[in-house]
């Protein structure tokens, strides 16, 4: 069953969906106005704690590349470049391990792997089930199996001598022909001895496993249980129970089981990483705990960094693991911000966005290929706003705007960031790309968002024009529609409509007061809508008769939710059909 160490890219569904422009405090508080002291940032090194161990660390990861050995040979793309990946990895390593003189044991299992991969892409090349030349491999490339969860359970314990998971010699042989493709006696019996060949390399390699972990365990005095060794009825029970829950389509089941799971890992290997690494397969799990949980375990992974051996070769590893405290650092600060009805100007726990800030910064040093989405530099930008560096987190924002910029929420979060460093122009031009571009409609958001006061206050025509709500009132005169019998006779025949010019919606639209006919006879309003999109109109019928002449307008007003605490109403643009 496949578990990858990495995943193929760092998933944000489990990303900041930053809420800076929330609901908050009143923008003319004033805690509002107090100046923001930053947080300092804090400088992460990562080294290796004195109890990390190498030997330990290498046979453990010799455990995970034997857990990810491909379960089928029916995937035409994928298992060619699954066998090449392990093939890379497992020779990486072996050429680490004597290079460096390491342990002699570890050495031999190396190399015995590496033999083992060889032999099975060999086999599978001979029969024409694979072309060897495809088996490139992606060498420190983060490969994404099928049955990662599943199969994450199994990386702790070995299930015994059997393959637990991977599929069966018949199953195997049967499934490994592609739709349309001839059935043979010949390759199926073939394909057959292939995989009864590697089922019995690989059981037999788990006795060469686990002698080397428990020589090693005597010789360096780890705990029980640390490598190598099997696990009790019960875990094997609960390992089954994963994988039975395993669908690629649902997997929060089986994130629940393996949650459960790891707990029990982590307390009988305290000192081993890549249980912590487990954290990354449940994290949307984890974003629904409690701010105080989320940054607990963010600091389990933080400690985990500092058990990877210190050699460059490992930082694939160190990464996950900081990526992993990162995001859940992150992700806890803007939960509390969000329970307290906060902003990034009103944010109460700068220290943890500032701590998070760090972990980006190391996080971004030791990711191998750097940061290609642009997504973790985003994310840095989010948490430097909300530690109170306002002008770094918009050079870092606008740094991969070409990347990621192409959503409400970072054009928002933009607007916001132009606010707080002064750049009231960019900010008034962010918020009109947002209203005509993306068709953003919360513009209460704005009006009350702490972030926007700089721009309230410094700029307020401008910023006037961009949220004052328009409105267009068409009063239609029925007297110019050949209804001209029913005048002055008391009868109703002239309707109002009232259409939303703003780029907005309204809701709970009144048009009050009256209209003052040819004859100077005022004609009261009170006229109530619930909603009105932008763009959309309402007509209310026959609501009074007008004498013949003009009319004055000058006391209808248009109030709405949108110009709640407005020192005017909405701006009315007046007509009449």
């Amino acid at each position: 069953m496949k578990y990858p160490i990495f995943a193929a890219g760092f998933l944000l569904s489990f990303f900041w969906l930053p809420g800076p422009m929330l609901l908050a405090r009143d923008p003319d508080s004033p805690s509002s106005h107090a100046p923001v002291v930053p947080a300092e940032i804090p400088k992460i090194e990562i080294t290796a704690a004195p109890e990390a161990s190498e030997p330990l660390f290498l046979i453990r990861l010799m455990e995970e590349l034997y857990m990810e050995w491909p379960e089928t040979v029916d995937k035409e793309k994928s298992l060619p470049a699954k066998l090449g990946d392990l093939r890379d990895r497992s020779y990486l390593h072996s050429e680490n391990i004597k290079g460096r003189k390491l342990e002699e044991p570890l050495a031999s299992l190396y190399d015995k792997f590496l033999t083992m991969v060889r032999a099975y892409i060999n086999s599978l090349d001979e029969a024409k089930f694979i072309k060897k030349k495809a088996t490139e491999g992606r060498g420190w490339d983060f490969a994404q199996g099928m049955g990662g969860i599943a199969a994450g359970a199994a990386r702790v314990f070995f299930i015994g001598d059997v393959i637990t998971g991977y599929s069966t010699v018949t199953g195997g042989a049967a499934g490994a022909f592609r739709p349309g493709e001839a059935r043979s006696e010949e390759k199926e019996k073939a394909l057959v001895g292939i995989l009864r060949q590697r089922d019995d390399n690989l059981s037999n390699f788990i006795g060469s496993l686990q002698n080397a972990a428990f020589m090693l365990t005597d010789k360096y005095h780890w705990p029980k249980g640390a490598a190598g060794c099997l696990e009790p009825k019960e875990d094997r029970e609960a390992f089954q129970k994963i994988v039975a829950l395993y669908n690629p389509a649902k997997p929060r089941e089986a994130q629940v089981a393996l949650a459960a799971f790891a707990e029990t890992a982590k307390a009988q290997r305290p000192n081993d990483p890549l249980v912590i690494v487990w954290y990354f397969d449940f994290l949307p799990l984890l974003k629904e705990q409690p701010p105080e949980e989320m940054l607990a375990r963010a600091a389990e992974a933080r400690r985990a960094t500092t058990l990877v051996p210190n050699p460059s070769i490992y930082d694939c590893y160190r990464t996950k693991l900081l990526y992993t405290a990162a995001t859940l650092t992150t992700e806890a600060v803007r939960k509390k911000m969000t329970l307290n009805g906060e902003s990034w100007s009103t944010c109460s726990d700068r220290a943890n966005a500032a701590q998070a800030v760090g972990l980006w910064d190391a996080c971004l040093k030791f990711f191998p290929r750097g940061d290609p989405t642009g997504e973790m530099k985003e994310e840095r930008a989010w948490a430097l706003a909300a530690c109170g560096h306002y002008k770094e987190a918009l050079a870092q924002a606008l740094a991969v705007q070409e990347k990621r910029g192409g959503t409400t929420a970072f054009i928002l979060n933009l607007a916001a960031l132009q606010s707080l460093s002064g750049n009231l122009e960019d900010a008034c031009a962010s918020l009109r790309l947002l209203f005509s571009k993306y068709g953003f409609q919360d513009v209460l958001k704005i009006k009350k968002g702490p972030d926007f006061q700089p721009l309230r206050d410094a700029n307020p025509e401008a910023y006037a024009k961009l949220v004052r709500p328009r409105c267009l009132l068409d009063i239609d005169l029925g007297w110019k529609t050949g209804r001209t019998l029913t005048l002055g006779m008391g009868f109703g025949t002239d309707d109002v409509i009232v259409t939303n010019k703003s780029p907005f919606p309204l809701t709970h639209v009144h048009v009050s007061g009256h209209v003052v006919d040819a004859k100077q006879k005022e004609k009261p309003l009170d006229l109530t809508v619930e909603s009105l999109k932008p763009g959309a109109s309402h007509k209310w019928e026959k609501v009074f008769t007008l004498s013949r002449g003009a009319f004055n307008t000058d006391a209808v007003k248009i109030e709405c939710d949108q110009t709640a605490g407005d020192a005017q109403p909405a701006s009315v643009e007046f007509t009449k059909s």
